[in-house]
């Protein structure tokens, strides 16, 4: 969504906005492995997802809170995170940060992008009213 509506103003930029939404897409998807690899860790220390009550915990497990050692071990045994850490690092080289600036403040304007932030913070608070009652 923000690919597009950055893209309606800026068509001269749609190479520099792809790069970036790949990159993000990339970003993801691993966040997405190591949450799978979480979910599937038999380490008796490490804490279980699901005894977190909010996304936002997930989230940091997965990415402020993901140790080197949870690093060297996906990446030992998941050859498609390897790869999309590989994608990532390549796709950071081509990033065009100063020059999305000016498209993506103008697509924070947009209704279709805001209507669509709207529905994901609906969508996530959904989650987190639905992870919290499970733990209660």
């Amino acid at each position: 969504m923000l690919k597009r509506c950055a893209a309606k103003g800026w068509p001269d930029m749609i190479g520099a906005i792809d790069v970036a939404a790949r990159l993000q897409e990339a970003l993801l998807k691993s966040l997405v492995r190591r949450l799978d690899y979480v979910l599937q860790s038999s380490d008796p220390t490490a804490p279980k997802v699901r005894s977190y009550a909010t996304t936002a915990q997930i989230h940091i497990k997965v990415d402020d809170g993901w140790s080197a050692q949870e690093e060297a071990s996906l990446l030992r045994t998941d050859a498609q995170y390897a790869l999309l850490i590989q994608e990532t690092e390549n796709l950071k080289g081509l990033l065009d940060s100063e020059g999305l600036k000016e498209p993506y403040r103008m697509a924070k304007k947009d209704r279709e992008l805001i209507a669509a932030l709207w529905d994901l913070k609906h969508k996530v608070q959904s989650l987190d009213d639905e992870l919290s009652s499970e733990i209660s």
